[in-house]
C-alpha cells in the first residue's frame, strides 16, 4: 500500500477523533467503567516506551539474548523509587535524568 495514503488515512482518524471530543456540541460523557478502563492508558504507553529502551535485545554472534542497559536501568530504577515515595513529578524527572547521564557519561 502506498505509504502517503496510510499517513493521510491515520493523520484523518487521529484528527476526527480530536476534533469529536473537543467540539463544544458534541457532548459525550464515557461511563465509570470506560473511564476506569481509561486511566491505565497513559501507565500502558509509558511502558511501551521505557520497556525496549531499558531492556534491549542483543543478537550477536557471540553473544544473544536480552540485556539490561545499566544507565537505563539505573535511571529507571530511581524513578520506580522516587515514585513510590511520592515525590514531586519534576524532582523525579530530574533526578532520574541526572543518574542517567551521569552513568552514561561515566561508562
Amino acid at each position: 500500500m502506498n505509504t502517503w495514503v496510510v499517513l493521510i488515512v491515520m493523520s484523518s482518524i487521529t484528527y476526527l477523533n480530536r476534533f469529536l471530543f473537543l467540539f463544544p456540541k458534541f457532548r459525550y460523557e464515557p461511563s465509570e467503567r470506560v473511564k476506569r478502563f481509561l486511566s491505565f492508558a497513559s501507565l500502558s504507553v509509558l511502558t511501551v516506551i521505557w520497556v525496549p529502551l531499558v531492556i534491549q535485545y542483543n543478537g550477536g554472534q557471540d553473544q544473544a539474548g536480552f540485556v539490561i542497559g545499566f544507565d537505563y536501568a539505573v535511571g529507571a530504577g530511581l524513578a520506580i523509587v522516587l515514585s513510590l515515595f511520592r515525590a514531586h513529578s519534576l524532582l523525579v524527572l530530574a533526578l532520574s535524568f541526572g543518574a542517567f547521564w551521569a552513568f552514561r557519561l561515566l561508562l
